[in-house]
């Protein structure tokens, strides 16, 4: 029978938890994508789309203050159970190691409290949902402003070592299978622990020296795919999600922040801590921003469709978004609905 040992481990980075999993896991956490939208809409208020214009700035709220109240509670839960399964099922792993994954899951169900620094802001990949409309934006209307995808991913880029980014799971099988592969890398990152003994060894990219790290805690693993888990009844959404992290990385390079900047903003019943995400960054040439057509906006269902739209390409105009070789596309919703 197989055992699983378990060494003192320190914190990694995310760039580090992402490279040491398995090529699966990746594909299915969002870090390799099929059928790619082109843009992907952020659905918002009046108030926040002026300010996003305005400053050049999204917020990415604490994923304990947003609307779904099983946020990243429902994977671990899930993995939680599948861990018991895996343990109690059978398999080659000794007595001792089935113990470890019923530890485990308790120490999994114990990760997503309310210390967890993780911060999200959400996506659709579509720009005129009427579920989006009503969830989102205040009953006179609102506003959905598409980013060119592209563009996203060289944001992102730029602080990959603290960001996640994809589409959510919505399926219940596919989640369990998640779940299964997130097991799967543990027990392969123990065993390989094992084989080399004190000092887990991962060849660094060339021209590096070689580093020996240990392998990645289960929780700290899960963690980074939960808030991509979400509830079926959320499907029509086609949420995608930018996750940044914090609290992994205790570890930070030379000459690079190790914390965000966390503010914090009233909400309808608490505080709520959010960072900034500077979206504009890097498209200070006006051919860069042509070749991606630029912005995209819908005006939510309202009674005054017109003079929103109107108002929008003034605003547009004010803040420079609507030049740089192309308009702005505006559309305006028709679906006929009209809020409170």
């Amino acid at each position: 029978m197989t055992a699983l040992p378990r060494p003192p481990r320190s914190g990694l980075s995310l760039m580090r938890h992402i490279e040491l999993m398995s090529p699966t896991l990746k594909r299915r956490i969002a870090l390799e994508h099929r059928d790619e939208p082109t843009h992907l809409f952020h659905y918002t208020a009046a108030g926040a789309l002026q300010s996003i214009l305005e400053k050049g700035v999204l917020w990415a709220t604490s994923i304990h203050h947003l609307n779904d109240q099983q946020e990243v509670k429902q994977f671990l839960e899930l993995l939680a159970d599948e861990l018991r399964i895996a343990a109690r099922g059978p398999s080659d792993l000794d007595n001792d190691s089935r113990h470890i994954l019923e530890r485990q899951a308790d120490r999994v169900l114990e990760a997503g409290g309310p210390g967890l620094g993780m911060y999200v802001a959400s996506f659709s990949a579509e720009g005129n949902l009427l579920s989006q409309w009503t969830r989102y934006c205040p009953p006179a209307g609102g506003y959905s402003l598409g980013i060119p995808l592209a563009h996203l991913h060289r944001q992102i880029n730029v602080a990959r070592d603290r960001v996640a980014f994809g589409p959510c799971v919505y399926d219940e099988g596919e989640q369990r299978q998640i779940a299964r592969e997130v097991i799967n890398d543990e027990i392969r990152l123990e065993r390989e622990w094992h084989e080399y003994g004190t000092e887990y060894r991962k060849v660094a990219p060339e021209g590096i020296p070689e580093r020996r790290v240990p392998p990645v805690e289960l929780p700290s693993r899960a963690l980074m795919v939960a808030p991509f888990i979400k509830h079926s009844g959320f499907c029509e959404e086609k949420e995608w999600r930018l996750v940044i992290v914090e609290g992994l990385d205790r570890s930070p390079q030379p000459g690079r922040e190790s914390v965000m900047p966390v503010k914090l903003r009233p909400g309808a019943g608490s505080i709520i801590p959010f960072v900034e995400i500077e979206l504009f960054r890097g498209l200070d040439s006006r051919q860069d921003f042509a070749d991606e057509r630029a912005l995209k906006v819908w005006v939510g269902p309202s009674a005054n469709a017109d003079a929103s739209a109107d108002a929008v390409r003034r605003l547009l105009e004010a803040t420079g978004r609507q030049s740089y070789g192309h308009s702005v596309a505006v559309e305006k919703s028709r679906i006929p609905y009209r809020g409170k």
